[in-house]
């Protein structure tokens, strides 16, 4: 009996898989019309005008009336030492400054992206062949990119399953698609007339014909392997007897066995190289109130995409972003569907609409700065971004910082600053900035926010408050490394975290292998709980997670991610189930029909091929959380002395009722110093939908008086702490003046 109680609490608590849909990261392929994007992004060598392309990550195939151009990217990291520790001293012993150590670190570890081209161009082919595009997809593509140093945009632009060469030869013609297994096949239809002898493919690279009849082509990059043609009768599929012909990086074809020549024949080569089934990771997901799913991923480049609630993509934006000159940033998505993007590094944020065309786009506060985390406030109303604030090119002064964000322009409003790391100097060993790696909203109109070292909440009202002061802002009991993950690009020695949540309650972070609860009001520690599968290893004393993800829904439910699982926990982390995934996941956000969607991939930023996953899990989960929204927050004033003129208070939102010691007009929230008189009081602000305080400090502010004993000087009077400073006078007598 025993066995069995035990046995329906597993099942309870463990659930094997409710994967609703499932998409590989860049899995639908297809040919994309070209209208002039493909020459402004990419810079082909070869100038033959461009019909179609299929845009992938690390490879990409563009076709010209003769030509398949093929482009291999890699991004090459320089080597990195072993030994983190051992390395930084040895800098230090040279005397590199930390601002040069970290300068050092950007570039060790920023990527240096290596691009070739081959071209497969089919000789002597009728320059006036007819291409055709079949098979239109659902989906469609949009384009962003700066020519002539301004932005241009071009969108929904259709793209097709199958292109067709009419009359490439005479009375032959040849048909691109995508193979099943991967690679691109071209099928050669000689319809009765056509010669086979007149159809030649060059290549621009070496070619061998392996014992197999495979032919293989080598480049830096990649190898490309076209394998041996099945050839048939298109009437009824009877094979026929056929192979390869190499002449000096030409491919022809021969039939080997006779042949009814009045007959259609179909050659079917086969064309795959090491690069294109790779795939990149999924970073971020987000959802909007119609259940929609909007992901970013890949990083040559970075691309948003929109899944309807099937799974089936929407759109696909390509921003201007890779990880050869920016390290990539962050993902937030409205109710309605538009999204907001951002580069971490030379800072950038782009608004995308639900189309998936470019609203606008928008350079940071400086060239110096860092985006790392994007959030709206508690109704969507205002943007936020966490980052990383730098005075200047020339500053060694680096502090975690908050933006706010215009949503209509993406202009910076104003900023706060929090922990400032000086890294000029010979420090040993040489510090690392403390930044903003995650944040997100949470009730009554504040924000709260993790860096590397500390969690706290802070007012949103930033620009309006331009010296507010954290509410609260203590260690994190968790501190991170500068590059706190292992899946985020290898190139990009940093980037954001999905490690921060709200409900009404709670305060939750997410460290890997654990998730903390923590109070609302002064961030204290509350309860912490194991994450099944979670991971994260320690480098210098500092934590490297290897999962990430958090989400809430208005149940209070919170939904964490793990190596290998979706973790549910009711808001005191006691475990209500646990979800497989094929991957470790990176983020997680609640839709509105029960399910967690999910995305990451199954291996880390050290493989070729990561394997991006996005999955939708049924884990019956409330409605989306939508934070309580009563901004009755007090910009902070004073301290004041009794005779300072009286001042108007600030409130959040304006129409509420102030009251408290020294408030002299309930509606414009006039303090007035003297009538409040000395000491600390407390101002309340009222609004309907609830009430905030501040305090405000009057000192009694009398002269100070200094007296001499004899053989000291006692001060008296005053406010708060007496601070002495010595002066020397010096007098000079010029040497011609008289004695």
């Amino acid at each position: 009996m025993r066995k069995l109680f035990y046995f329906i609490v597993f099942l309870m608590i463990y659930h094997p898989s409710f994967s609703q849909w499932t998409k590989t990261w860049g899995e639908e392929k297809s040919f994309i019309e070209n209208k002039g994007q493909f020459e402004a992004l990419y810079a082909i060598p070869d100038k033959s005008p461009i019909l179609f392309a299929y845009d992938g990550d690390k490879e990409d195939f563009f076709f010209t009336k003769n030509k398949l151009i093929f482009r291999f990217i890699t991004v090459e990291k320089k080597d990195k030492e072993e030994n983190e520790f051992e390395e930084m001293q040895k800098y230090a012993k040279k005397g590199i400054t930390a601002a040069e150590w970290h300068k050092h670190e950007i570039e060790e570890m920023r990527g240096k992206v290596k691009k070739e081209f081959v071209t497969a161009e089919w000789l002597n082919a009728n320059p006036n062949v007819e291409v055709i595009a079949d098979k239109k997809t659902s989906y469609y593509h949009n384009y962003s990119f700066k020519k002539n140093n301004q932005w241009e945009e071009i969108n929904f632009i259709p793209s097709y399953e199958k292109i067709t060469y009419k009359n490439l030869y005479p009375n032959i013609d040849v048909v691109y698609e995508f193979h099943p297994k991967g690679g691109i096949k071209y099928s050669v239809y000689i319809h009765p007339g056509g010669d086979i002898s007149k159809i030649k493919l060059r290549y621009s690279h070496p070619i061998k014909i392996k014992s197999n009849g495979n032919i293989i082509i080598k480049s830096k990059l990649g190898q490309i392997t076209e394998y041996a043609p099945i050839s048939f009768y298109s009437d009824n599929q009877q094979k026929i007897a056929s192979s390869f012909v190499d002449d000096k990086n030409t491919i022809g074809f021969a039939f080997n066995e006779p042949i009814n020549k009045n007959k259609t024949i179909v050659i079917d080569p086969w064309v795959v190289s090491t690069t294109f089934n790779s795939s990149t990771a999924a970073w971020e997901v987000e959802t909007d109130q119609t259940g929609n799913v909007y992901v970013i991923g890949g990083e040559t480049p970075m691309k948003l995409q929109k899944y309807n609630s099937s799974g089936a993509l929407q759109w696909t934006y390509t921003t201007s972003w890779d990880t050869s000159s920016v390290w990539l940033g962050t993902l937030a998505t409205d109710n309605t569907g538009n999204s907001y993007i951002t580069s971490g590094v030379s800072p950038e944020i782009k608004k995308i609409n639900t189309t998936g065309s470019q609203v606008w786009t928008h350079t940071g506060l400086n060239s110096s700065c860092e985006y790392w985390s994007i959030t709206f406030n508690c109704d969507k109303t205002k943007l936020i971004v966490g980052g990383t604030y730098v005075p200047n090119m020339l500053s060694t002064d680096y502090s975690s910082s908050i933006y706010d964000i215009d949503i209509n322009n993406g202009n910076v409003l104003g900023h706060v600053e929090f922990e400032t790391t000086s890294v000029g100097g010979v420090q040993i060993p040489p510090v690392t900035p403390i930044e903003v790696r995650s944040i997100s909203a949470s009730k009554n109109a504040k924000y709260i926010y993790l860096t590397h070292n500390s969690v706290g909440a802070i007012n949103q009202n930033i620009s309006l408050c331009p010296n507010d002061q954290p509410v609260f802002h203590i260690d994190n009991g968790h501190h991170l490394g500068y590059k706190c993950e292992n899946y985020l690009p290898a190139t990009q020695n940093g980037g954001g975290l999905k490690a921060i949540i709200s409900n009404d309650n709670f305060i939750y972070t997410h460290a890997g292998d654990k998730i903390y609860k923590r109070s609302l009001f002064n961030g204290s520690l509350i309860a912490q709980a194991n994450i099944p599968g979670g991971g994260a290893t320690s480098t210098l004393g500092a934590l490297v997670v290897e999962n990430s993800g958090l989400a809430v829904d208005n149940c209070g439910n919170v939904y964490a991610g793990s190596k290998n699982k979706v973790i549910k926990f009711d808001p005191d982390l006691n475990i209500l189930g646990q979800y497989n995934v094929s991957m470790t996941v990176y983020d997680v956000a609640v839709n509105n029909n029960g399910e967690v969607v999910a995305v990451g991939a199954q291996y880390d930023n050290q493989a070729t091929n990561r394997n991006g996953k996005i999955e939708s899990i049924n884990v019956s989960a409330c409605p989306q959380y939508y934070p309580i929204c009563c901004d009755a927050n007090i910009c902070p004033v004073g301290p004041f002395c009794p005779t300072d003129a009286p001042v108007n208070l600030i409130g959040g939102t304006p129409g509420g009722t102030w009251s408290g010691n020294g408030i002299t007009n309930a509606s414009t929230g006039t303090f007035d110093p003297s009538v409040a008189g000395e000491g600390t009081h407390t101002i309340y602000y009222t609004l309907s939908c609830g009430t905030d305080s501040v305090e405000i400090t009057v000192l009694a502010c009398t002269p100070i008086t200094v007296c001499n004993n004899g053989t000291s000087l006692q001060a008296s009077g005053g406010s708060g702490t007496i601070q002495w400073q010595t002066q020397t006078q010096t007098t000079s007598t010029p040497a011609n003046a008289a004695e």
